[in-house]
């Protein structure tokens, strides 16, 4: 049986299905992420990154570049104080 790391309470992953898949790359507007997930929760990975801005003091605005599909969205990510 898989696991999680001990801090992870021993929850089996079995029936968690597959990890996200996080796409990165540079464009002229900014980072370019990509997340896939047969789960749907691109707006909890968009939050999430907001969240790491937050925590390291970032200024960060994003665009939602492609999101008909919760399981396969886009956003261009800027961080403001460059």
């Amino acid at each position: 049986c898989q696991r999680l790391h001990p801090s992870g309470s021993g929850i089996a992953v079995s029936g968690f299905g597959s990890p996200p898949l996080f796409e990165f790359s540079e464009t002229e507007n900014g980072l370019l992420v990509r997340y896939v997930s047969a789960r749907g929760l691109s707006a909890l990975a968009e939050g999430l990154i907001m969240g790491c801005g937050d925590l390291y003091s970032e200024e960060i605005e994003i665009e939602l570049v492609d999101g008909s599909l919760p399981t396969d969205a886009q956003f261009i990510f800027k961080f403001l104080g460059v």
